[in-house]
């Protein structure tokens, strides 16, 4: 007990930044993560910093170390977690008003290049960061405020860091009963979670025949999780296969009827196909879901006219699953 107390006394001394301590079951200790701290107590770490853990404690980069109590919310796309920490710790750093030009990622210098959109997700950049580490984690600017994330993932064999804008992570996180971090690994599938994970770094990468392949074995997987058929259309679009597109965003909203992006998606993809009857179905789905996408939808169909789109040649659609 004296050497951990030792160790984590070391890190303290070191570290202005708060640090994710993990262990096994053991008590063993088996990383050290980068987290952010937010106010209520809560704090934003890395999803795959849990993996196979059976406990956590943050120190704040103050001196104060506390248990991490439970797992309360997740946002898988991003792969982050939020934890309930207790409202003892601080209350982090303040929101960056948009993305910088310079950033550190655990106290290494970073940069990032043109963001660019990266289907369902949003935009991603890569990120250049020789410091980054092989776990994800925040990304500061240069007055110390939160201003992204970091992700590490590895495409063709290689690791490849990329940055997501704050704006991405607003709103993502989706609330879970709150879970003992062992009672929240024990739940995940590991196998599900590397080919989702992969599906994900692929599409980022831009590599989109890659991520329609990884994003079907998801598909085979997980056939009840609308987000991955909402990933799977965006693949399938980019490689050229828009009927199984539309047959996709279908699909996640059959699974999942309040998902207003597949519903905006897909009414864009049904008037870029000439179904401007479809297309006002989803706007009036959406008008009972999200008022603004509801509002773009309508806006878009009021600028485009679909009589006067150049003719499609139908594309061959994929079998189905």
């Amino acid at each position: 007990m004296k050497c951990l107390w030792a160790a984590v006394t070391c890190t303290l001394a070191l570290s202005a930044e708060p640090v994710l301590l993990v262990h096994d079951a053991s008590g063993a200790l088996l990383r050290q993560a980068a987290v952010v701290l937010r106010p209520e107590g809560k704090a934003l770490a890395a999803r795959d910093a849990l993996f196979g853990a059976a406990s956590a404690v943050v120190l704040d980069g103050q001196g104060g170390i506390a248990r991490a109590i439970a797992v309360t919310a997740e946002d898988r796309d991003a792969s982050i977690v939020e934890l309930f920490v207790g409202l003892q710790i601080p209350a982090g750093p303040a929101l960056a008003s948009q993305y910088p030009t310079r950033v550190t990622s655990g106290g290494h210098a970073a940069s990032a290049g043109e963001f660019h959109p990266s289907g369902g997700f949003g935009p991603v950049a890569r990120l250049s960061c020789s410091g980054a580490g092989e776990v994800s984690g925040p990304l500061y600017n240069e007055h110390g405020f939160f201003a992204g994330w970091h992700a590490v993932r590895t495409v063709n064999g290689q690791p490849i860091t990329f940055a997501i804008p704050l704006e991405q992570l607003a709103g993502g996180l989706t609330p879970i009963p709150p879970a003992a971090i062992a009672e929240w690994d024990r739940r995940r599938n590991a196998a599900v979670d590397e080919i989702y994970s992969t599906a994900l770094a692929y599409m980022w990468a831009g590599d989109y025949e890659g991520a329609a392949f990884y994003w079907r074995k998801a598909r085979e997987a997980e056939p009840l999780n609308a987000r991955t058929w909402y990933h799977l259309a965006f693949a399938e679009g980019k490689t050229g296969h828009s009927r199984e597109k539309t047959r996709c965003f279908r699909k996640a909203i059959e699974l999942q009827p309040n998902f207003a992006a597949a519903h905006y998606d897909l009414g864009i993809g049904l008037a870029l196909a000439g179904d401007r009857d479809g297309a006002m179905n989803e706007v009036k789905a959406l008008r009972a879901l999200d008022e603004g996408l509801s509002r773009r939808l309508e806006g878009f169909l009021g600028v485009v006219h679909t009589d006067q789109l150049p003719a499609k040649k139908p594309s061959a659609a994929r079998p189905s699953a």
